[in-house]
């Protein structure tokens, strides 16, 4: 059985948006799909059509048989085609392939529609405000058995730990509200220093591999709602995480992981506005203290 999954990150998955910049993230937390189609097709060869940007977290990914780099003039012949995107380019592209059965995200009569129909899955997408597992949703979605399967990184890093803490502090452009301000992670930095914790500013911004093997190498990662978070889950990192305008409800952490929420509790939250415009900013009332709390209990 020959089976295409298709993912490239141009669209968030469960919220309705489509302005083509790149969710590494959201690429990452579809991939225990591809051991839960391991599960119910054994033979099957599994293919992943990505894009450019994410094709180092999906390449090498367990069970997993062909990383495919998307191109417009993409066609070719499986018995199942998995579509997690949602812009035209894809639904044209599904007109291309030979396939037995399409599942996932398809257009009836200019509408988006899911198949097999899930009137559940577009309601949550059109009101983005459920808080059902993101996973759950996706597996729900694709006729899975969702059973805490893991993020199934491609890229493996071959460093050790160097590090206690990771300072993950920069975000995605998608959501930059996301993100706590320089001062208060210089502030951070400033803490761990007097308490002499070994710490490391993020590092590999431009370059996926040497930023998964930075992350590989601290113990414990300080992070927003970011791709880092997820990776640092994949890893099975100590992960602290800072939430704010963006909800956390939907994320299964696995284990190790916490999440701080911000002292001020604005009652938009979570908004997932791109821009804040309230008298206050949530991401500038987190409690560095409860952060050191945590780094401290797990030393």
């Amino acid at each position: 059985m020959k089976i295409l999954i298709i993912k490239l990150g141009y669209s968030e998955t469960f919220i309705d948006d489509n302005s083509r910049v790149v969710s590494l993230g959201d690429v990452l937390r579809a991939t225990p799909i591809i051991k839960a189609l391991h599960q119910k097709y054994n033979n099957a060869k599994i293919s992943w059509l990505t894009s450019q940007e994410a094709f180092t977290l999906i390449n090498g990914a367990k069970f997993l048989s062909e990383t495919i780099i998307y191109n417009d003039k993409f066609s070719g012949e499986f018995d199942m085609v998995i579509n997690l995107e949602k812009f035209d380019e894809i639904f044209e592209l599904l007109k291309r392939i030979k396939s037995k059965q399409i599942v996932g995200f398809i257009k009836e009569n200019n509408c988006l529609n899911i198949s097999p129909k899930n009137d559940k899955i577009l309601k949550y997408i059109k009101e983005s405000g459920s808080c059902r597992v993101w996973q759950e949703l996706i597996f729900d979605m694709l006729g899975l058995k969702w059973q805490n399967q893991k993020y199934n990184l491609g890229y493996k890093p071959k460093n050790g730990i160097l590090h206690e803490v990771g300072l993950n502090y920069l975000v995605g452009s998608k959501w930059p509200t996301k993100a706590m301000s320089l001062i208060k992670w210089n502030e951070l930095a400033n803490i761990l220093n007097k308490l002499n914790i070994n710490f490391s500013w993020q590092e590999g911004k431009e370059n996926l591999k040497e930023y998964i093997e930075w992350i590989n190498s601290c113990e414990t990662i300080i992070t927003q709602d970011s791709l880092g978070m997820h990776i640092a889950m994949a890893l099975d990192k100590r992960v602290i995480a800072l939430f704010g305008p963006t909800g956390y409800k939907d994320i299964f952490f696995y284990s190790g992981c916490t999440v701080i929420l911000p002292e001020y509790k604005c009652p938009l939250m979570p908004c997932y506005k791109k821009l804040c415009d309230e008298d206050k900013f949530c991401m500038e009332n987190i409690n560095l203290y409860k952060i050191i709390d945590i780094i401290n209990k797990g030393m």
